[in-house]
């Protein structure tokens, strides 16, 4: 019987030590991961040199995992070509029990798509969700197996287990297909997850460090789930797991700040904001007494405009620090309506550095409301989708790209906004500012579809799923 297999496990609950500067989280990866080592240029023999790297479980089932690495690992250019090589797995670095893997994709490798996946008759282990992009400025974390920790693999008397090894850093750069990064990486890390420290979902797969000690790359999310869906024995399946904004399913995501009753005194004082301005206030100071980071900020601004109370701009700056602090430990959790709001004060101008009295400027200020935004539209959050469109249907923040507003448009719809259907319905209208994307027909469809989902949600949506999935709206 084989023995046990070891997971890797980390939970993030300091980085001060790794040097990254990084808000702590209590996101939890456990994944099946593992170093890899293929004969070079079909060498073989117990001489033999080899490549090494490492790889990651992306679905399981009895008796089969396919993990992920980076095409270069196994360093072959198909799938035909891989059929003479043969990887050896050693699950969580555990070199006494080798395991035997073949290749059953290959990306494409001049393209830049560094990524391959192979099989292992083993299973079910535990795999890892796949997630978007990450954003510029956003934390990373790369994990693998550096070749300076592989010196079992040519002196036997070494019989410990290799040493998976945490990098964290910052995103440089982040298309989708190219991602760059501060986080360090070294040989045999190649092939190992690039992924979120906040929520644990993985983002990109290490590619090396580019010429003259260049930033560290890896590839990025839409190459590696365009990839992952591309497999034809997954390509119904639903061990493969994706944050695909299209595909969100909450249309209002449900704050973690603070309790249930925090939550439901909130949505009280929301539904009395116009018709009773002073119940609208009392109920907003309950819940943000109770802990909810959104009700705070609404009862600052409350102050600040004198709705239902007198205007106070003390009690306003404390109400709203008292939110920022709520809100930052929501969006550690990967609450998107903590980051969305966040997202919002920070465009306010009002998230001000721990222990400096001076607002950030400007350009930091749009950076990190960029930032917020993004990651709160990563995970669903219909109001930061459709905030994201407007900005690159503006230029506001980002280069203005009818397209990308296009797409998250169609996103913000999907999870349930009736403004983001009617923007697309303007998009594609006569009267449109981006004239390749007239269709009149089409535009008269969105409209109708705007005006569902305010009467019918549920069929709505399901007419704009429909729509977005027919129209294969690149990003």
């Amino acid at each position: 019987m084989r023995e046990a297999v070891a997971v890797v496990t980390l939970l993030l609950t300091s980085t001060a030590a790794l040097g990254a500067s990084v808000a702590p989280g209590a996101a939890r990866v456990s994944l099946a991961l593992a170093l890899v080592t293929v004969a070079a240029d079909g060498a073989t023999g117990s001489a033999a040199p080899t490549r090494t790297g490492t790889a990651f479980a992306v679905s399981t089932a009895p008796g089969r995992t396919v993990f992920l690495t980076a095409a270069h690992v196994v360093g072959c250019m198909s799938v035909s070509a891989c059929s003479s090589t043969e990887v050896t797995v050693y699950l969580s670095g555990e070199l006494r029990n080798p395991r035997r893997g073949h290749v059953i994709a290959i990306d494409d490798l001049d393209g830049g798509r560094d990524i391959a996946a192979f099989v292992v008759d083993e299973g079910p282990l535990p795999t890892v969700d796949l997630g978007s992009g990450l954003g510029v400025g956003h934390a990373a974390a790369a994990l693998g197996y550096p070749g300076a920790t592989l010196g079992a693999l040519s002196d036997r008397r070494i019989e410990a287990s290799a040493t998976a090894v945490l990098s964290l850093g910052k995103v440089r750069r982040d298309d989708g297909f190219a991602l760059e990064g501060d986080f360090e990486t070294f040989p045999g890390d190649s092939g190992g997850p690039v992924f979120d420290p906040l929520n644990g979902s993985v983002s990109g797969i290490v590619h090396g460090q580019a010429p003259n000690a260049g930033p560290y790359l890896a590839v990025g999310a839409a190459a590696l789930n365009h990839f992952v869906k591309a497999l034809p024995e997954f390509a119904n399946s639903a061990t493969v797991r994706t944050a695909t904004p299209v595909q969100a399913p909450n249309p209002t995501p449900r704050s973690l700040t603070g309790t249930p009753a925090a939550a439901s005194m909130y949505a009280a004082a929301l539904k009395v904001r116009t018709s009773d301005p002073g119940e609208y206030a009392r109920d907003l100071r309950a819940a943000a007494d109770a802990g909810n980071g959104l009700a705070a900020d609404d009862l600052g601004l409350a102050y600040r405009s004198g709705t239902g109370l007198s205007k106070d701009q003390d009690l306003a700056n404390l109400w709203i620090a008292r939110a920022v602090e709520l809100l930052k430990t929501a969006a550690q959790n990967s609450d998107s309506a903590a980051l969305f709001r966040l997202g919002q004060i920070a465009e306010r101008g009002e998230l001000l550095p721990l222990g400096n009295p001076l607002r950030y400027s400007s350009e930091y200020t749009e950076k990190i409301a960029l930032d917020y935004v993004s990651r709160a539209a990563a995970l669903g959050n219909a109001d930061a989708m459709l905030n994201l469109g407007r900005d690159y249907h503006s230029g506001y923040l980002v280069t203005r790209d009818a397209k990308q507003a296009r797409y998250w448009y169609c996103a913000a719809a999907v999870a349930g906004s009736a403004d983001a259907a009617g923007w697309l319905g303007f998009l594609y209208s006569d009267k449109s500012d981006a004239p390749e994307l007239k269709d009149p027909a089409l535009s008269s469809r969105w409209y109708g579809i705007a005006n569902e989902i305010d009467s019918s949600p549920a069929t709505g949506m399901s007419e704009a799923r429909t729509l977005c999935r027919s129209a294969s709206l690149p990003r």
